[in-house]
């Protein structure tokens, strides 16, 4: 065993210089400059990419908030705001946004069929959404301060190892839909009562708002058919003024679709059905903001009313009270309406506020509440 356990000094260091002889071959074949080449050219690519796909995605978000609040300056000048996230957004300062295009019911940004896509720019994720959708495309590429070629992203380790290796460009692309939410709860209320609330805006964040801030809780619906009552102006032909609230005709879970034209249906005086009472429960619970459809004009009778839409109001419910049902203000504690009252209780929030939605189909006007959304 002794013996066994006895290694000569020579025996126990000629593999000395092992290691050494391994990284010598290695770069005398160039195997580590390849790995190192490779290493900081993609790693190169890859960060250039991400900051041009953060410039994409910035401009594309800036111009659809311009052109979904119909800020008509900055809308038509997407292409300058495009180069202006762009080059903010590059880590050298410098992009070249290829193109901006878009579809938008008021005409204010180029149409993408009819644009050639220059090289080296990358196509957008998924198709484009069906017509009536606004959205808008934000290609964006490399732009190199001085160079022969400017749009090209030379490989600094590569180029410098091996000389005369062809460079390519890097793009990135972003499109955002835009536009009215999708859905709304299925209550309308007319303009002028509104109106009044929107003079009690709360702000979204902190939530839920502090207790100074309690007085602002307003009572939808309330004033029954009579309404509060203002000059909206003179109704068009065939239509009449507004008058208080309505239930609206429902898709599912007490939501409802604007129609063509911004036009939607209800029944005068209809009352809630089982899932409008299980969406205000679910509503109050989760303090989800809610788009509630404001009218201007109404015509028809009976069960077939029909509202003209003026815009949506940003709207988180607290609680209600409703003929033979009611459930106090969950922040507040209130329940100040009685008997066969129809009330909905809760908080009016600014218009920019993040409520959760599809991008519905654009409509002519302002309706001030807007989803904004990536799509691609």
């Amino acid at each position: 065993m002794s013996r066994l356990r006895y290694r000569p000094w020579w025996f126990a260091r000629r593999d000395d210089g092992g290691v050494a002889s391994i990284v010598g071959i290695l770069a005398a074949t160039g195997v580590l400059l390849a790995t190192a080449a490779l290493t900081v050219d993609v790693g190169q690519l890859y960060a250039e990419r991400e900051d041009l796909q953060n410039g994409a995605d910035a401009a594309a978000m800036a111009i659809a908030l311009d052109c979904s609040h119909k800020r008509v300056s900055e809308c038509q000048a997407a292409s300058a705001t495009a180069e202006d996230y762009a080059n903010r957004t590059a880590r050298d300062g410098q992009a070249d946004p290829t193109r901006v295009c878009g579809q938008d019911r008021t005409g204010w940004l180029p149409p993408c069929s009819a644009m050639n896509l220059e090289r080296n720019a990358t196509a957008c994720i998924g198709s484009r959404p069906a017509s009536g959708i606004n959205y808008v495309e934000v290609y964006v590429r490399t732009e190199r301060p001085v160079s022969s070629d400017r749009y090209i992203l030379p490989p600094s380790f590569a180029q410098t190892l091996l000389g005369g290796t062809t460079a390519k460009g890097v793009g990135a692309c972003a499109r955002v839909a835009y536009g009215p939410p999708k859905h709304g709860l299925a209550f309308t209320i007319n303009v002028c009562e509104a109106l009044a609330a929107e003079n009690k805006v709360v702000p979204y964040s902190p939530w839920p708002p502090s207790s100074s801030d309690w007085g602002r809780e307003v009572y939808l619906g309330v004033h029954g058919p009579a309404g509060r009552t203002c000059n909206p102006g003179t109704p068009p032909s065939g239509w009449s003024l507004p008058g208080g609230y309505d239930w609206l005709d429902e898709v599912s879970l007490c939501q409802f679709v604007l129609g063509d034209d911004g036009i939607y249906g209800g029944g005068s005086g209809s009352p809630p059905s089982q899932d409008c009472k299980d969406a205000l429960d679910d509503l109050r619970d989760s303090a989800r903001i809610v788009a509630i459809p404001v009218y201007r004009w109404e015509r028809g009778t009976g069960s077939n009313i029909e509202y003209q839409i003026d815009h949506y109001m940003p709207f988180v419910v607290t609680g209600y009270h409703l003929p033979g049902l009611s459930d106090p203000s969950i922040v507040t504690g209130d329940d100040p309406c009685s008997g066969n009252d129809t009330c909905i209780y809760g908080f009016v929030l600014p218009f920019d506020a993040p409520i959760q939605d599809e991008v519905g189909e654009a409509v002519d006007g302002d309706l001030k509440l807007s989803v904004i959304k990536t799509i691609g």
